[in-house]
């Protein structure tokens, strides 16, 4: 693939515009807009994704138009391969299933964010909006039979429940880093078994007309991670991918850096120096996160909800790297702004309260 993100300076190019780009909107939105603003924007990209969930309904009940079949034909997206696979997975008007299914899972997640329980159960006609348009969102992302926007829904929906407490965030990420952990050390164990694994839930062995039960996608997934037990995978400062790792067949698992997930591509070509940087960093931030998070306050329910659905998001880009897909991106940097504007009003509010008492 030409434009692959391995592939030297196009490499280079994509990833400034798919991710350099848009992190700039935590620079730009929370200097136009406030947080009313912002819940007025939401709205309306809620609105808009309605009709995107629509479109997407629409085309897995009539199927695609011949304009979408020579879409799909013309090279321009990889989603040429759906082509040839047994059932085309709908994208509505989006470049691919797999940004589809993580949008809606994403609007699930900030519709539960973002509403104010009073606000929109106060009527018959504002409830009824709010659940046409959450069943509409979901509706779309299981047909899209993509099972990472499921992945963002179910982790979100559960860091929601952790978020809310010190010892429930302590337990969230002692549980997800002992889960990784336990995933990597069985990961040669859960490839040989994945045929058995299909057999169980299809009865197919091999593979699946059923796309949403496939599992034999995983394969990739789970090469990459059984990387990361041989110690020729860590380096100070991370290798060069192997030129073969793009080679289809099982040939590819032949490569030392073959992989298919965030994770250990991430290990391979940074390597575990600037990795144990980050990880002090990440963790010094996250504590003050939680600390920020956890603050009372109006917003409070609402500001850990939003760290719920950015979880939700993470998993799935550590195993599929969506966070490179717009406009999943898009969405994500919008909802960092938020929360960059609530912790501003909430420090000028804390301020402006400090000064009224002293007075």
């Amino acid at each position: 693939r030409a434009f692959s993100s391995h592939a030297g300076i196009m490499g280079t190019l994509r990833l400034l515009a798919t991710e350099g780009a848009f992190c700039l909107l935590i620079f730009v939105i929370p200097n136009i807009l406030d947080s009313k603003r912002m819940a007025e924007l939401f709205k309306l990209l809620f609105w808009v994704f309605f009709a995107v969930a629509l479109y997407g309904i629409y085309q897995a009940t009539v199927g695609l138009a011949d304009w979408e079949i020579r879409y799909l034909a013309s090279g321009f997206t990889q989603e040429i391969r759906q082509l040839y696979d047994t059932k085309v997975r709908v994208f509505s008007t989006l470049n691919s299933a797999v940004s589809l299914s993580n949008v809606m899972a994403l609007c699930i997640l900030l519709e539960v964010a973002t509403i104010r329980p009073r606000k929109v159960f106060a009527s018959a006609p504002s409830a009824a909006f709010f659940f046409i348009r959450v069943s509409a969102f979901f509706t779309a992302l299981v047909l899209t039979n993509t099972r990472t926007g499921l992945l963002v829904l179910v982790v979100g929906l559960v860091s929601m429940l952790f978020l809310v407490g010190p010892k429930r965030i302590l337990a969230l990420y002692v549980g997800g880093f002992a889960g990784l952990c336990l995933l990597v050390f069985f990961s040669d164990y859960f490839l040989a078994n994945l045929p058995v694994y299909q057999e169980m839930l299809t009865g197919e062995r091999y593979t699946s007309h059923n796309q949403f039960f496939r599992i034999g996608t995983w394969s990739d997934r789970l090469a990459g991670l059984a990387k990361l037990k041989e110690g020729s995978s860590w380096t100070p400062f991370g290798r060069e991918m192997d030129s073969n790792v793009g080679v289809a067949g099982a040939e590819r698992f032949e490569s030392e850096t073959f992989s298919h997930d965030i994770i250990s591509l991430t290990v391979f070509t940074v390597g575990y120096v600037p990795l144990s940087i980050f990880a002090i960093f990440a963790l010094f931030k996250l504590r003050r996160l939680h600390a920020w998070t956890l603050r009372p306050g109006l917003s409070q329910r609402e500001r850990c909800y939003f760290l719920g659905a950015f979880f939700g998001l993470f998993s799935s880009g550590l195993s599929a790297q969506t966070l490179l897909l717009f406009p999943v991106n898009f969405f994500f940097w919008v909802a960092v702004a938020y929360l960059l504007i609530n912790a501003r009003e909430a420090a000028l509010a804390a301020k402006a309260a400090r000064a009224e008492a002293s007075e």
